[in-house]
Formats: C-alpha cells, sequence, structure tokens
C-alpha cells in the first residue's frame, strides 16, 4: 500500500508543477490573442483547468503525502519534511497567484506609436520626416503632416 501510495504522491506531484506551469504560459497566451472572442473563450477554459484540475490534483498531492508522512514516521525521525513543507506553501500560494492572473479582465491598452519617447533614440532616422535626430528626444508623436 505504501508504494502505491508512493507513486500516486510522485506523478500527482508532477502533474501539479506541470499544470501550474501550462496555467502560466496560457495566461501569457491570453495576453497575445487579438479576439475579445479568443481571450473569453480562453479564459474559460482556464479557469475550468484551475477549478477543476489543479486543485483537485493538489488536494491528492497533499492528501497522500500526508498518508505517507504518517505511515512512515517522517516528523519523528527526519528532519527534510519541514523544507518541503515550505516548498508546498510557496506552491499552494503560486496556484493561488495563478487563480487571481486568470480571473483579472485583459484590457489591451492604447498602442503606442513609433515615434514614442521610449523607442526612439537618438542618432537614429525617424521615418516620419526622414531627418536625423541629434542628441534630442520627441517627448510624444506629433500629428503626421503630408508630405510637400
Amino acid at each position: 500500500m505504501k508504494n502505491f501510495f508512493l507513486t500516486l504522491h510522485m506523478l500527482s506531484m508532477c502533474l501539479v508543477v506541470g499544470t501550474l506551469f501550462l496555467q502560466s504560459l496560457s495566461v501569457v497566451l491570453r495576453l497575445r490573442l487579438k479576439s475579445a472572442h479568443e481571450r473569453v473563450g480562453l479564459k474559460k477554459t482556464q479557469v475550468r483547468i484551475h477549478k477543476f484540475i489543479y486543485y483537485p490534483i493538489l488536494f491528492v498531492t497533499v492528501a497522500s503525502g500526508i498518508y505517507l508522512a504518517i505511515k512512515t514516521g517522517v516528523f519523528d525521525e527526519a528532519q527534510w519534511i519541514y523544507p518541503k513543507l515550505g516548498l508546498l506553501l510557496v506552491l499552494v500560494a503560486l496556484g493561488f497567484q495563478n487563480g487571481r492572473q486568470i480571473k483579472q479582465p485583459v484590457t489591451i491598452g492604447k498602442k503606442t506609436s513609433c515615434c514614442d519617447a521610449t523607442t526612439l533614440t537618438p542618432g537614429y532616422y525617424s521615418h516620419h520626416n526622414r531627418q536625423r535626430v541629434v542628441a534630442r528626444w520627441i517627448p510624444r508623436c506629433l500629428p503626421h503632416q503630408p508630405r510637400r
């Protein structure tokens, strides 16, 4: 029975970490989607995975770990269990943080112009007016004027 719970614990630990990693990647993917319908669909999928896959697997991991620790007497003999419990708390905190990120709405901000002060560097050409910008910053993009 101990081998079964050890195998269950190891597999569920790998699944918890993998699911958390996959959820983090999907949060980044949702930021890159263009359509609002795609973002809403991915958010629904993320919420379902987080509620119905991550939390049950985390419960199985914690339950099998507690069973193994009690049956083998680890709390009495070994000192390595305490750092592992600390890492478990970090993993649970990361799971809650990931859940908060999933629930936040994705807002696509106003696009910055290509001649914004953060992208224009002195000494490079501005493609808007074809003049060399030397040692001065343009604080914001000026309105485009037609060519003469």
